[in-house]
């Protein structure tokens, strides 16, 4: 079952698609497309309510003036002081078109890589999700090195956790590594990047013991990223983020390991 794009999103939106079945049965892109229509909704309430700003009519004002006194025909200046309320109107609404596309974009990038972290996780818990199936930390850590060339760092097991497998997945067209846990606060998605947690523009930071954890969320799921070893570590699951922090801390003993 495939996620709907940005793309697909935005025709649905346009009225040239129906939305498809999938997204009843998908909260992920349920949440993706209610949020796209919300903000339709405030550019048109926007765009409906702009009025001029009064010192942007005394300026078109003032050059309607200033052409008179340049005794410019009269029948121009008639006709700019008849469109003169229009053009004051139509600047303002530039002016907002401006300020909302920013608004948007910036919404947009900020929820893009939230977006694809969730889907990668909820990828991973679909039944035929492809997963190299073993609970083996060593024949995983070979799987990661020969498919992206590098090990990452593994929590150490028991105590309620377990592992269910791993798989190369994509996030922003690149192949990332990304291993499921079994836990007692659900099954957790351990996505492994080399971007840097900053670029990911979660809402939240947290510094504990001189490191700083971005936390975010998308939908139902919670996020939580740290930096070890140059990599980047995403935890990913419908628990609290204090958790997923908990969790990212314990893979330092895990690296620790590895280096040693």
């Amino acid at each position: 079952m495939s996620h709907m794009t940005s793309e697909q999103i935005e025709m649905v939106l346009d009225g040239t698609e129906s939305p498809p079945a999938h997204v009843a049965e998908c909260g992920l892109c349920r949440t993706r497309y209610e949020q796209a229509l919300a903000v339709r909704g405030r550019l048109r309430q926007a765009f409906a309510s702009v009025d001029a700003d009064a010192a942007l009519k005394r300026s078109v004002t003032a050059c309607i003036r200033s052409a008179d006194r340049d005794r410019r025909p009269r029948a121009v200046v008639a006709a700019y002081r008849r469109i003169a309320p229009s053009l004051a109107a139509a600047a303002a609404i530039a002016l907002v078109a401006v300020s909302l596309t920013l608004y948007v974009s910036g919404s947009r990038q900020v929820q893009a890589a939230s977006a694809e972290l969730a889907q990668i996780h909820q990828a991973n818990l679909m039944p035929h999700a492809e997963l190299y199936g073993s609970s083996d930390p060593q024949r995983m850590a070979a799987f990661m090195k020969r498919e992206l060339g590098f090990v990452p760092a593994f929590p150490r097991l028991g105590a309620g956790m377990d592992l269910r497998g791993c798989c190369v997945a994509y996030f922003r067209n690149r192949p990332v590594g990304s291993y499921v846990m079994a836990t007692d606060r659900g099954v957790i998605s351990i996505i492994v990047l080399r971007d840097k947690p900053e670029t990911l523009r979660f809402a939240g930071q947290v510094r504990r013991e001189g490191r700083t954890y971005h936390t975010g969320a998308f939908a139902r799921n919670k996020m939580a990223a740290l930096e070890i070893g140059g990599l980047t570590y995403c935890a990913v699951g419908e628990t609290d983020t204090a958790w997923l922090m908990e969790l990212l801390h314990s893979l330092l003993s895990g690296y620790q390991d590895i280096q040693d």
